[in-house]
């Protein structure tokens, strides 16, 4: 059975956005870490 091609569609977005969105998941990062810390 013939199978069709996969198409992908990427992002591409430039590279302040992908810096942003980086620096917000790292910026999260700590306060998530203490806070689980200051539960156990």
């Amino acid at each position: 059975m013939p199978r069709s091609p996969q198409i992908e569609h990427h992002f591409t977005a430039s590279e302040t956005v992908r810096d942003a969105v980086i620096g917000m998941s790292d910026g999260l990062t700590v306060p998530f870490a203490l806070a689980a810390l200051a539960v156990a």
